[in-house]
C-alpha cells in the first residue's frame, strides 16, 4: 500500500467531512508510561473511578486493537457565537450549546473509514471520539496538532482550544507528525482566573475543584466549599478558555451543529428548577446536557442561585 497516497486521501476526506487538522502518530512514540499514576495518587480524578481502568491502553494507546500500528489524529472546531444576553458568561459550556458531538463526529468518522476502506480494503481499525481509554489530548500533542496548556487543554496555534479530538488507529505504519513547540511562553491567565484554582500545577488539574468536573460528572450533592466555587456555570465550564490569547486570534465556526439551540438561550437557574422529567426528556435530545442528568442540573441550578442570593459566603 503507498502510504503517502493514503494520506493524501485522508486529508482530502477528512477535510470534506469539516475536520480541519490531521496529524500522524506511530506505535514507537505512542507510548505515554506514568503520566496517570501522580494524578490518581493524589486523587485529582475525583469520582472519576474509571480513570483507574485499562492502564495499558491509556499508556499505550494503539494496543486498543490487536493490530495498531499508528494513530490519526483529527481536530474539528466548535467555537460560535455566544447569546447576546448572556453577556460571555456561559451557563453552559461551548462545546455542548449545539448537538451532542459525540454523535456528529462519531458519523464522520464512520463515513471517513468506510471512504477510506472503499479504496483500500486493507486499511482497517477502529475510530473514538471521547469513547475510548484514549489520553485523547495527549495524543493529539504527540501527533503535531498542537501542544498542552497550562490549563491541561490542547492548544491549536490557528484554532486554539476549541476543538473537538478524534482518533482512528489503523494497521498501517506511519510516520509521526513533527511535534509543535509549545506556545503558552510565561502566560498564566488561566491559572489565575480559575474560580476553584483548580490548575494546581502547570497542565495538571485537580478535579475536585474544577467546576466542569463538579457540575457534569460529581454525583453527590456539593459540599459548602464546592458551591462557592460555582459561580453562573450550570454545565462545564469556560473560563480558562476565555482567557487564553491563543483563543483571541480565533474566529467564530459557520458550523451550523454547534450554534446555540433555542431551547438553552433563554434558560435561567430558575426556569431550570421548574422543568419536569417528560420537559427534560425532550430538551436533551441531540445534546451533551443528558450527561448530567435533571437531577443535577438542578443542583447546579441551586448552587448559582445560592450564590446570587448571597447564602453562601
Amino acid at each position: 500500500m503507498d502510504l503517502n497516497h493514503l494520506k493524501e486521501l485522508i486529508q482530502k476526506i477528512a477535510i470534506s467531512e469539516g475536520f480541519v487538522e490531521i496529524g500522524y502518530l506511530n506505535t514507537n512514540q505512542a507510548k505515554f508510561p506514568g503520566w496517570l499514576t501522580n494524578w490518581l495518587k493524589n486523587n485529582y480524578h475525583g469520582n472519576m473511578n474509571w480513570m483507574q481502568n485499562h492502564r495499558t491502553i491509556r499508556e499505550n494507546p494503539c494496543t486498543i486493537i490487536d493490530s495498531g500500528k499508528s494513530i490519526i489524529s483529527l481536530l474539528y472546531p466548535y467555537k460560535t457565537s455566544s447569546p447576546k444576553h448572556w453577556n460571555h458568561k456561559h451557563m453552559i459550556s461551548n462545546y455542548a450549546w449545539g448537538k451532542d458531538y459525540h454523535i456528529v463526529i462519531k458519523k464522520k468518522l464512520k463515513r471517513i473509514y468506510q471512504n477510506i476502506q472503499n479504496q483500500f480494503p486493507d486499511f482497517s481499525g477502529r475510530y473514538f471520539v471521547d469513547s475510548a481509554p484514549i489520553p485523547e489530548k495527549i495524543v493529539a500533542a504527540a501527533s503535531g496538532l498542537g501542544w498542552i496548556g497550562k490549563n491541561s487543554m490542547l492548544i491549536n496555534k490557528k484554532y486554539g482550544s476549541y476543538v473537538f479530538i478524534a482518533e482512528l488507529v489503523c494497521n498501517q505504519n506511519f510516520a509521526s507528525t513533527d511535534l509543535i513547540k509549545p506556545g503558552c511562553g510565561n502566560c498564566d491567565k488561566c491559572i489565575k482566573i480559575c474560580p476553584g484554582k483548580a490548575i494546581v500545577d502547570n497542565a495538571t488539574i485537580d478535579s475536585n475543584k474544577c467546576i466542569s468536573y463538579l457540575t457534569i460528572e460529581k454525583r453527590e450533592e456539593f459540599t459548602v466549599e464546592e458551591q462557592k466555587i460555582i459561580q453562573y456555570q450550570l454545565f462545564g465550564c469556560d473560563i480558562c478558555q476565555q482567557v487564553c490569547p491563543w483563543n483571541k486570534k480565533t474566529t467564530d465556526s459557520e458550523i451550523p451543529d454547534y450554534n446555540c439551540f433555542d431551547k438553552w438561550k433563554d434558560l435561567t437557574p430558575q426556569k431550570m428548577l421548574r422543568i419536569s422529567e417528560a420537559e427534560f426528556e425532550d430538551m436533551k435530545i441531540n445534546s451533551s446536557l443528558k450527561r448530567a442528568g435533571l437531577d443535577h442540573l438542578k443542583r447546579n441550578a441551586k448552587a448559582i442561585l445560592n450564590q446570587q442570593s448571597g447564602l453562601i459566603d
